[in-house]
């Protein structure tokens, strides 16, 4: 195997008219960054300062761009004229399987500006990571819900086998992703600055509406739901 095997996630959109456009997210494998282009000159919309996050932890006599935003450049620059409700015939093909689904741009956005940001190297997002690992285009919202879950409890066993103090009640899942949406609304209003069309925006506000329900159903209706699935461990 070699040192720095790469993932690779191909988006394929196909359009109602004809057009047709491709997007590849390679991530190293052993780090899960993403590995991106080299690039001399960036729009102006990419500087750290541009729409900052209030919780961005980065230094930005250190770091002159935003992570997320450089790892969006292309995205942003295709989807800058085109709306959210466009129709698209939408495959990703990943290491083991192909994902088939004909959507909206919006969604068919949300997945591959997902694993962007997952990998791109914001703190914040980095906590994304183990999910963008296994990531599963398309997922809906009690996918997501599931997948955030387990991923933040098997996070609290390595804790626990660290010596750490494990959160087994979730208590600090609610404020990781308070963090992570306070990460979108800043982005969102980035991309005002630059979208003339409201896909890319849209596309956000689709992720930020998962993180939402991932914070309501800690302790509601979806929690008493998987409860009923797991009887065979209660015995």
């Amino acid at each position: 195997m070699p040192d720095n095997p790469l993932l690779h996630f191909r988006y394929v959109y196909l359009f109602e008219d004809g057009t047709k456009k491709e997007f590849e997210a390679c991530i190293d494998e052993n780090s899960m960054s993403l590995v991106l282009p080299e690039r001399s000159t960036f729009p102006a919309w990419t500087a750290l300062a541009c729409s900052r996050c209030p919780n961005c932890p980065l230094d930005e006599n250190l770091h002159v761009h935003c992570p997320v935003a450089v790892a969006l450049i292309d995205v942003v620059d295709f989807c800058t004229d085109r709306i959210s409700y466009q129709r698209v015939h939408a495959t990703v093909t990943t290491r083991n399987r192909t994902f088939v689904r004909e959507t909206t741009l919006q969604i068919a956005l949300s997945s591959l500006i997902g694993i962007c940001m997952a990998t791109a190297g914001c703190p914040v997002m980095d906590r994304l990571k183990p999910m963008a690992r296994f990531h599963l285009p398309f997922a809906d919202e009690d996918e997501t819900m599931f997948r955030a879950m387990s991923a933040y409890l098997l996070g609290q066993y390595f804790i626990m086998k660290g010596h750490g103090q494990p959160d087994w009640e979730m208590t600090n899942l609610v404020g990781m992703y308070d963090e992570i949406k306070a990460v979108n609304s800043s982005f969102c209003n980035r991309l005002r600055t630059v979208s003339r069309k409201d896909s890319s925006v849209n596309a956000l506000v689709g992720l930020d509406c998962f993180a939402d329900a991932v914070i309501f159903s800690i302790n509601q209706r979806f929690m008493e739901q998987l409860e009923l699935l797991y009887q065979a461990y209660l015995k």
